[in-house]
């Protein structure tokens, strides 16, 4: 029998080696990766890049793109050798300091908040009603059809500033119009290709112009669709002649009660009526790495808490009891691999009130979540502080500081293409430029007193602590994460993160627990179930590279809960466990 495994063990591995060196070794200009998580992409990519070096002439590196920022740093350290690594928006950023693109002048300014100020400065100009989401939607449609768009551009010009999309936006027309700009490369790698909006897949088609491409996605782990990211552009991808097709099924992640749930994730999702015009792919556990994990964890842990209140915060209480449970050398592993030990997954109102017990008893959990780009008066104050002049501080601060006339004045000024300094009352003006100063000295390095500090933080709504870490930090191009710091807990303490169900994209732990297993919730209608709740289910259970847990709720607030259709659906692999006061009193 020991033979016959040992056997077994070998064909997985060369069946995984053969499926990956067909991707290395094709001659194909455009390659397409269709395949789950852990599968051996960014070694598929490494190969590859490392191949395109030695067979093109001028040695450069490669380009490796992706659009979820928790996959930079990974792929930074595998292709640093091989590759330039950067987020989709941060290449774009990187092209547009090299281009001097229509519309806007040298020195312009990244503020991630700038659709913002577009929104209500279309508003003054006869666009009633606009949001900032209707720009955003027409920017990733490449929607002109009604001419807001132009008209948007036009505003960011007046200010001499981009944000997120705008930006993509203003570089492939730059492209567009100077194809002898776009840039090549001996191969470009893309990752998470499902992510990508029609904007940002046309960019990547002008790329694929100038250079081979291997792009990678899986339409089962699409879940930006607030975005208008679509998996309908992986799936026409991969029906176009030009790309040859390929997969990589064997996951080397997920154990395999991980990945044989995610199989019959999959299926219930199709027999629902989900998932239409899914792409088939393979996915297998790869045993020679897996199999004594997947002999020791061979169920999910099905966690039922009867109650969850502040008396009884049981979801919390059982998840620090897992994690007191967790070997030390798993969390070494977990330590020297780079990955949480813990991640904790869901939405309000489960996560965070579990947050809040394991917080407690570990320190050095951590809660990460998505930054609102919502303007502050500090962002206008700073730019005020390196010039008095600047457009964009002035409007930020009219924004946040109304006056009366001001949207008169700003709309005049605005029609005008003059200065907003010149529009505004005395009284206002230097009221405001009092506070910059006390910015610009501080970004100088220079001590307020105890009476300019506390005029600083009045005015900018800030401690003066949180506004001193805001000036050391420069806008971001890519959206930061914000959360809690961890604390020093030991070198054998786990790294614990907590994360919404879109934020543990890209990432992976030892141990998953995923939280909010309830109809109402996780899914929100059982009747109704969405592509993207199917895709949510999916991404996070195969985060998982040990052990998963499921934690439901029987009775929340004023009411009781049903649990989770999803678990029906993944009955067969579920190890129920009841967690009540009796459980925690044994």
């Amino acid at each position: 029998m020991a033979a016959e495994d040992d056997q077994q063990l070998q064909e997985i591995e060369q069946k995984r080696s053969t499926a990956s060196d067909a991707i290395v070794n094709s001659d194909s200009e455009k390659r397409l990766i269709v395949a789950g998580p852990g599968t051996g992409k960014t070694h598929a990519f490494k190969q590859a890049l490392a191949k395109s070096i030695t067979d093109a002439p001028s040695a450069e590196k490669g380009l490796a793109l992706t659009f979820i920022r928790n996959l930079v740093d990974e792929l930074s350290e595998a292709l640093a050798d091989v590759a330039d690594v950067f987020t989709f928006h941060g290449f774009c950023k990187h092209q547009m300091h090299r281009h001097p693109v229509a519309g806007l002048r040298e020195g312009w300014d990244y503020y991630p908040a700038l659709i913002e100020v577009i929104a209500a400065d279309l508003e003054l100009l006869g666009r009633k009603g606009i949001k900032k989401d209707d720009i955003e939607q027409r920017l990733h449609d490449i929607d002109e059809s009604d001419g807001i768009l132009g008209e948007a551009l036009a505003v960011g010009n007046f200010y001499n500033a981009v944000s997120h999309t705008d930006l993509v936006r203003r570089v492939l027309t730059h492209f567009t119009e100077n194809e002898e700009a776009i840039p090549s490369y001996p191969l470009v790698v893309v990752d998470e290709y499902q992510d990508f909006s029609l904007l940002e897949t046309s960019f990547l088609a002008l790329l694929a112009t100038k250079s081979n491409v291997l792009i990678a996605g899986d339409d089962d782990q699409a879940l930006y669709d607030f975005k208008n990211a679509s998996s309908r552009y992986i799936r026409e991808l991969y029906a176009n002649e030009d790309y040859e097709n390929f997969d990589l099924p064997y996951c080397s992640r997920c154990t395999t009660v991980i990945v044989d749930a995610v199989n019959d994730v999959v299926a219930a999702a199709k027999a629902n009526g989900n998932l239409e015009g899914r792409l088939d792919k393979p996915f297998k556990c790869y045993l020679p790495g897996k199999q004594t994990e997947s002999k020791d964890h061979p169920k999910i842990i099905y966690a039922q808490c009867s109650v969850q209140s502040k008396k009884a915060p049981y979801p919390g209480l059982y998840i620090a009891q897992v994690i007191e449970t967790i070997p030390v050398e798993v969390i070494r592993e977990s330590k020297e691999g780079g990955y949480p030990t813990v991640l904790v997954i869901g939405d309000k109102p489960f996560m965070p009130a579990a947050y809040e017990v394991v917080k407690e008893r570990f320190p050095q959990a951590q809660t990460k979540k998505g930054v609102a780009s919502l303007m502050t008066p500090l962002d206008g104050y700073r730019r005020l502080a390196i010039d008095s002049h600047s457009r964009l501080g002035w409007r930020i601060i009219t924004l946040c500081f109304e006056f009366s006339e001001r949207d008169e004045l700003v709309r005049t000024a605005v029609e005008a293409d003059h200065d907003l300094v010149s529009e505004l009352p005395d009284e206002y003006r230097d009221e405001h430029l009092e506070i910059a100063e006390l910015v610009r000295r501080l970004l100088e390095g220079e001590q307020l007193t105890d009476d300019e500090e506390q005029l600083l933080s009045g005015a900018v709504g800030m401690k003066i602590t949180t506004i001193r870490k805001s000036l050391a930090i420069a806008d971001d191009e890519e959206s930061p994460q914000e959360g809690h710091e961890a604390a020093d807990a030991g070198e054998d303490a786990p790294t614990i993160q907590f994360t919404s169900l879109v934020g543990s994209k890209g990432l992976s732990a030892s141990y998953v627990l995923i939280v909010g297993f309830n109809n109402g919730f996780f899914p929100r209608d059982p009747d109704a179930i969405t592509d993207d709740e199917v895709c949510k289910l999916l991404v996070a259970l195969s985060r998982t590279r040990v052990e998963c847990h499921v934690v439901s709720c029987g009775h929340f607030g004023a009411g009781w809960l049903e649990e989770s259709v999803f678990a029906e659906w993944m009955r067969p692999h579920l190890e129920p466990l009841t967690i009540n006061k009796e459980h925690f009193a044994s």
